[in-house]
């Protein structure tokens, strides 16, 4: 494993919802948060959800890691369904 290029925070309500799912979905978002921590710009896997002020990234068809960059840190919101990262339909 290679050194992160930044400073990953787990957000208390990101660590709920990624207990939360099931052990293949727990997997894909590790492998996931592995790419966007040796990435020299993350922000270039998620689309911006300008209204909601982050980033959302696609993990399978219907789930979404929302995160953002505060510094040098990858802070990991939430780990959820499109729908919910959005907060709407």
């Amino acid at each position: 494993m290679v050194a992160s290029k930044w400073e990953l925070v787990w957000t208390p309500n990101f660590t709920a919802l990624y207990q939360s799912k099931d052990e293949k979905l727990q997997r894909q978002t590790k492998e996931l948060i592995e790419v966007l921590a040796q990435s020299p710009n993350p922000l270039h896997y998620g689309e911006k959800l300008h209204n909601l002020g982050f980033y959302a990234a696609r993990i399978s068809k219907g789930d979404r890691l929302a995160y953002c960059i505060e510094g040098r840190q990858l802070k990991l919101l939430k780990v959820c369904d499109h729908k919910q990262v959005l907060g709407k339909d």
